[in-house]
């Protein structure tokens, strides 16, 4: 995606105070359009060649030549005038890509999410909820990127787009007439200086757990990601969730940037959490959980004196999940609305409209006794926290929890997830997730190692098969069950040995629900 704007924009103006080391020929050189892949070059386009983990840019530039580029920037010395060497490239593609299409977040009331787990539903929440309030509202999510809150207008290759990307769908959404968005922040891309150009409104850090260790390499290393969010872009508002924030890593970042930033800092989370990771000079919202005979969650919210008037009084709503977990990402982003002063007094008895987005525990009835959920949990914190809200919603069920963990990336989680499930769930199956390059077994038995007792352990490289084997043995039993089908949640396809086949989660049980 490499969108050329209808006003020109000479090379000059575009590194104007972001760097001005240019060869004085190259001043004037109009740039027509911005591109980070060669194969996206046309005639007079500016080319970023930097170094990636499975490519590097710089291998292309003679092709983004040909191609008709005007100039390019590198994060290597070449002898060409037209290639400019720029030491630290990333961190200034986004600054660059944002004046050429003429700072379109400024524009837009901009919410960025981050967090081991919670992204997607805090991102989708916020959309959906400046929906109800009149603000057409857009998203950048795993997902996808949809510009009204209700479409998907391009499907996500990663969480966080490249910076060029980012950009493009920005101005987008002003062209579109958009006027607020959240995106999602994942570690990797604030590490990569992918959202660097964004002006941020409001920041969000929903949990923080172990992932990610096969790039951060330390939990310290993936803190101080996360922590990019609000040291390097600037955020006016910031919104903790004191529930799953204040691991020992994260904990100490926060507390000491909380002592020197001018930004609001607003602690959510129930009354016991906030009082045990209270940070000072912080405002605190405060909320309660309960789950309704119904079947789903009663949410009371109460915000204190840092909260203009008008919001000091309890509000109550419903949410449709017997997820706990989830309703509190969307309380999270109740607040930082409340946070950036938009009004929701009409609109809380409309929150039980939420969708939750795809693959975060849905359900499906497998019969009248008989549920499914299929959820994206893949660490550690996640499996187990929504381990635990079916444990509660169903305390008379038969639990049983299927799934596996990703190859080619962080192994050190793997048995900690296996001790989870023995740890709560009633029955385990081990099956595939998305192997990739790596030995299916070797994912499963670091998934075993710590787990004692194997006599309520299955295990099932096939998925389908795996899943067919839960559904068949549920559909047998006398006794109430409830299936978590976990890791993959809304992904279509499977990775097996580097290749792509269709594959689906909801597919395969919605097969074996409908057979006659």
């Amino acid at each position: 995606m490499n969108k050329v704007r209808s006003k020109e924009f000479y090379l000059g103006y575009l590194l104007e105070g972001i760097w001005d080391e240019l060869d004085s020929s190259l001043m004037k050189s109009p740039i027509e359009g911005i591109a980070l892949d060669s194969r996206e070059v046309n005639k007079g386009y500016l080319f970023f060649a930097v170094e990636g983990k499975n490519q590097n840019g710089n291998d292309f530039i003679d092709e983004a030549f040909e191609r008709g580029a005007t100039a390019v920037l590198s994060d290597k010395k070449h002898d060409n005038h037209k290639v400019i060497f720029v030491p630290e490239l990333k961190k200034l593609i986004g600054k660059i890509s944002s004046r050429f299409f003429g700072e379109p977040s400024k524009n837009l009331e901009t919410f960025v999410v981050t967090g081991t787990n919670g992204k997607t539903t805090c991102v989708e929440a916020i959309s959906q909820i400046g929906n109800l309030i009149g603000m057409k509202s857009g998203y950048v999510s795993t997902i996808g990127v949809s510009l009204d809150a209700a479409n998907i207008f391009k499907e996500a290759n990663l969480t966080t787009p490249n910076p060029v990307d980012l950009q493009t769908i920005l101005f987008d959404m002003n062209v579109k007439k958009t006027r607020l968005v959240s995106i999602e922040a994942s570690s990797i891309g604030l590490d990569q200086s992918r959202l660097h150009g964004v002006e941020v409104d409001v920041a969000i850090l929903t949990s923080f757990s172990q992932d990610h260790l096969d790039y951060h390499k330390s939990m310290k290393d993936y803190a101080r990601a996360k922590m990019k969010l609000l040291t390097d872009l600037d955020p006016r508002i910031v919104i903790l969730n004191a529930n799953n924030l204040f691991d020992t890593e994260l904990g100490g970042e926060l507390k000491s940037w909380c002592k020197v930033t001018d930004a609001k800092v607003i602690t959510v989370g129930e009354r016991n959490s906030l009082n045990e990771n209270k940070i000072a000079n912080t405002i605190n919202a405060y909320y309660e959980l309960s789950l309704t005979k119904e079947g789903n969650i009663q949410v009371g919210l109460l915000c204190d004196d840092g909260f203009p008037e008008s919001h000091q009084k309890e509000r109550n709503f419903i949410l449709k999940t017997v997820s706990k977990s989830l309703a509190s990402n969307v309380v999270c982003a109740v607040v930082a609305m409340l946070a950036k002063g938009l009004n929701l007094s009409h609109v809380y008895p409309s929150l039980q409209k939420i969708k939750f987005p795809d693959g975060r525990m849905k359900v499906i009835n497998l019969s009248s006794k008989d549920k499914c959920y299929i959820d994206y949990a893949h660490t550690p914190e996640a499996l187990d926290t929504v381990l635990r809200d079916l444990k509660e919603a169903y305390p008379k069920s038969n639990i049983w929890c299927l799934f596996g963990c990703g190859g080619d990336r962080d192994e050190a989680k793997r048995p900690l997830m296996g001790r989870v499930a023995e740890t709560i769930a009633d029955n385990v199956v081990i099956t595939n997730d998305n192997p990739r390059n790596e030995n299916e077994m070797d994912i499963i038995n670091q998934i075993i190692f710590h787990i004692k007792d194997k006599s309520h352990l299955k295990i099932i490289p096939n998925r389908e098969n795996a899943i067919n084997f839960c559904l068949n043995k549920i559909t047998k039993s006398e006794r109430s069950c409830v299936l978590l089908i976990a890791g993959k949640g809304h992904e279509k396809f499977q990775e097996i040995r580097g290749k792509k086949r269709v594959f689906n989660d909801r597919d395969i049980v919605d097969s074996f629900v409908n057979l006659p």
